[in-house]
């Protein structure tokens, strides 16, 4: 997913900051990485076109398959959203569903929290060396993987404000039950907060707090038709409200010679989410945002076989 890098929030899952301005990457390494994309999306594809189901390419997914007719050339993983009703068949029907090369990973499972957002890992598949996250979340989160949003209806006027502080309050229990906080990342008036949240959810089940969260995600499910919102985003980016109208109709896109489905007016989407998203971002920042090292990816292709560099 392409992002503002400047942006202070702009780290990775272990709270390792990366550091705008770094020097650009051989991006040789990362053809292991966007094969594994090509094989999550074909299979979420798969699934969802045998049980009847809608997804969208979605954030930099779809920004690559509109700008580069494939993914973004730098980018490391691959993003879908799915409205609610098909969202939740497609979790009931994926543990079955999914081809051996394939693994569901669902908020709080084994009772640790990394983050709101369900995953297809490619099991075949590790982005980088070992680090002292990966024994707490047993190895589940060092994958090449594929996100899946969830849309839902948001309140309106003010009282999506309050449901936003109450999808915070949940977000922020869940914390309590992560492998660690890392304070530099907030501010000094929210480092209590959210502290005091997490010391509260530690002490409840993660299966409460989701179920929690999903209340306060289903709560403006009828109160405003005109906007859907993430809500299991990261909590930094569950604000925006997309237009209603952009999901009555879809389109395919292709990536890799594949055709993919999406919204139909992807231009409304990706100006709203990116601006002026046909221009590239400075060189700089076309880097990888979740393979530390590039040449430490190591990726085999669905018949064992090694993908090594520039395949």
């Amino acid at each position: 997913m392409e992002q503002n890098q400047s942006d202070p929030r702009f780290e990775d899952h272990f709270g390792q900051y990366r550091k705008a301005g770094a020097k650009p990457v051989d991006l040789k390494y990362i053809s292991g990485i966007h094969y594994a994309q090509e094989q999550l999306l074909l299979e979420v594809d798969r699934i969802c076109r045998e049980n009847g189901l809608t997804y969208y390419l979605w954030a930099g997914t779809l920004l690559g398959a509109v700008r580069h007719k494939n993914f973004i050339p730098w980018d490391d993983d691959v993003d879908v959203a799915m409205k609610r009703e098909d969202y939740e068949k497609f979790m009931e029907i994926a543990p079955k569903a999914l081809g051996n090369a394939f693994e569901l990973v669902m908020p709080g499972e084994n009772g640790r929290f990394f983050d709101m957002i369900p995953k297809i890992n490619y099991v075949p598949s590790v982005l980088r060396k070992k680090n002292e996250g990966d024994d707490f979340y047993f190895n589940k989160h060092n994958r090449v993987s594929l996100d899946v949003f969830c849309l839902d209806a948001p309140k309106k006027g003010l009282a999506f404000k309050f449901q936003l502080l109450d999808l915070k309050k949940w977000y922020g229990y869940a914390m309590g039950h992560r492998q660690a906080i890392y304070a530099e990342k907030y501010s000094p008036l929210q480092r209590p907060v959210i502290k005091t949240l997490a010391f509260i959810g530690k002490r409840k089940s993660m299966e409460k707090i989701l179920a929690g969260q999903r209340k306060a995600s289903l709560a403006g499910k009828k109160a405003d038709g005109e906007h859907l919102c993430v809500f299991n985003e990261r909590i930094f980016y569950i604000y925006p409200r997309f237009k209603s109208e952009w999901f009555e109709n879809t389109a395919e896109y292709e990536i890799r010679g594949h055709k993919f489905t999406s919204i139909a007016n992807a231009d409304a989407y990706l100006k709203f989410v990116y601006g002026d998203y046909m221009t590239l971002p400075p060189e700089e920042k076309r880097i990888p945002l979740h393979a530390d090292i590039l040449p430490d990816v190591i990726v085999y292709d669905t018949e064992g076989n090694l993908i090594k560099s520039g395949d």
